[in-house]
């Protein structure tokens, strides 16, 4: 049975009279890698750097391992945390960054050897030690920064938007290298981002935030595919998901004047349909008639887009078959959905709508 480690209780948080945190509860399981997930803003960063200590909440609790920590200075906290911007000494070589807290702690000069030799061959980075930090790439930095935070063998790690700084490449290579040392540690990690491909790719659990409320908490794949609300269909997915104007009449859905779908036990009404990419199925009779605007071709797969009066984006994008899209006609372009991949949402709260 998993073992709650983090446990935040009605945490309220305000800043110069404006609410950042609205009351969140939310639990964390030892040995887990749990992303924070939210726009700028939303307060996914303090309420990380609640956890750390390095701010207090105006209400609420923060248990770790069930005893209040909200007395407890950073430094006491079995906690440590990689900042955005690594805060690493570019005096000092990797070696030295990384035995630093430990020799502020007075450790035998063997046992920091060991531990530091250790960490340089968690991170890869065995030939660095004596190489200057200002000498090394984002990416190395980073794992340097991450080192350094294990080093001293916390029972949790706070990544703080750890690849911002870093360029496309890198942050897909960095981010693989994070989720493989956290796998070989098996420590609890709390990583904050605004990049869903990165919740998405790397995370046990993502915790979708907005406004400085919790919106949903699951594994990725089950957030992706079981949306509460429209905000969280439209913050997870790449290409975004599709968004229509609906009408539920006689458990029928009607995009426009077209019946697209039964929804068995949905009241009259009007509402806001999603429709993931991969819920579009090419069909010549099929219910949802698009406007034809072109083919982006991706490798196995071909991005049909198009466009049709009730559609909130501006263009639609559906994912089919490179097969499929080769005899596509030119105009319109007519397709059938996939239940699962379908949602409705309702027009005044925004609320998932289950049929």
């Amino acid at each position: 049975m998993k073992k709650k480690l983090i446990q935040f209780k009605n945490i309220v948080k305000e800043f110069d009279g404006k609410l950042v945190l609205k009351g969140v509860n939310l639990d964390i399981y030892e040995n887990e890698f749990v992303t924070l997930l939210g726009p700028r803003g939303c307060g996914k960063t303090t309420l990380l750097r609640i956890l750390g200590g390095f701010l207090t909440p105006n209400e609420g609790t923060v248990l770790f391992d069930g005893e209040d920590i909200s007395k407890i200075p950073p430094y006491k906290r079995e906690i440590n945390t990689v900042f955005q911007k690594y805060a690493l000494f570019p005096h000092m070589n990797v070696y030295n960054n990384i035995a630093f807290g430990l020799k502020i702690k007075k450790e035998p000069k063997d046992i920091i050897e060991q531990k530091v030799k250790r960490m340089l061959k968690l991170v890869n980075l065995e030939d660095f030690a004596d190489k200057n930090v200002t000498e090394m790439s984002g990416g190395q930095q980073q794992r340097v920064a991450i080192a350094r935070a294990l080093v001293k063998l916390p029972r949790v790690l706070l990544l703080d938007e750890p690849l911002s700084n870093l360029d496309a490449r890198l942050r897909l290579q960095t981010r693989e290298e994070i989720r493989r040392i956290q796998q070989e540690t098996q420590i609890t990690t709390i990583f904050v981002t605004h990049d869903q491909d990165e919740a998405m790719s790397i995370s046990d659990m993502i915790v979708v935030m907005k406004d400085g409320i919790v919106q949903q908490i699951g594994k990725p794949q089950n957030v992706y595919d079981d949306p509460v609300n429209l905000f969280v269909a439209k913050f997870l997915g790449t290409p975004p998901i599709n968004v229509f104007s609906g009408e539920v009449k006689n458990e029928q859905l009607y995009i426009g004047s077209e019946a697209v779908l039964s929804t068995p036990g949905v009241a009259d009404q009007s509402v806001h349909v999603g429709i993931r990419p991969e819920g579009f199925v090419l069909k010549e009779d099929g219910p949802l008639s698009c406007d034809l605007v072109r083919l982006e071709v991706m490798g196995r797969d071909v991005s049909i887009v198009s466009t049709h009066e009730k559609s909130q984006n501006v263009t639609i994008r559906s994912i089919i078959d490179a097969d499929e899209g080769r005899s596509l006609p030119t105009g319109k372009v007519h397709f059938a959905l996939k239940p699962a991949k379908v949602f409705l949402f309702s027009t005044d709260t925004e609320e998932r709508i289950r049929f």
